[in-house]
């Protein structure tokens, strides 16, 4: 990724990180600011082909390894929904959907600063799917 790309993709997660743009328009602006220079990244680190191993290696991760050690995404991400909300000192609700959904926020926070880490970008599509299934039941 060019710096010019990290650099708008950084200050849109800022933005998004500070409270600006929560709501409407401006939170929707921000987020595809920042979707769309990660996915100029992915390009830039991946070949066009490499969707599907990336894809694999998500799938790899999240039906492998990480369900034999954590169990399931619904239950996994609801306890760690209900921890987070209890640590907010239940001012705000969490859903386990929230938590794929942060997750992935701090894997483009990652990105940001290091856009070449594979691993990262495999997690985000992991977590893409687990909130896919978590939200589809």
């Amino acid at each position: 990724m060019n710096n010019d790309a990290n650099e708008i993709m950084i200050k849109a997660l800022e933005k998004i990180a500070n409270g600006e743009g929560t709501y409407g328009a401006q939170a929707f602006e921000y987020k595809q600011i920042a979707i769309e220079a990660l996915m100029r990244a992915a390009l830039s680190v991946f070949p066009p082909n490499a969707r599907s191993s990336i894809l694999k290696s998500a799938e790899e991760k999240v039906n492998g390894g990480r369900e034999q050690e954590y169990g399931g995404p619904e239950h996994s991400f609801t306890m760690i929904a209900k921890m987070w909300t209890t640590y907010l000192e239940d001012r705000i609700e969490i859903r386990p959907e929230d938590v794929a959904y942060m997750m992935i926020l701090l894997k483009l926070c990652r990105l940001a600063r290091t856009p070449n880490h594979q691993d990262s970008i495999v997690d985000i599509a992991g977590y893409a799917a687990c909130a896919g299934e978590i939200v589809g039941k």
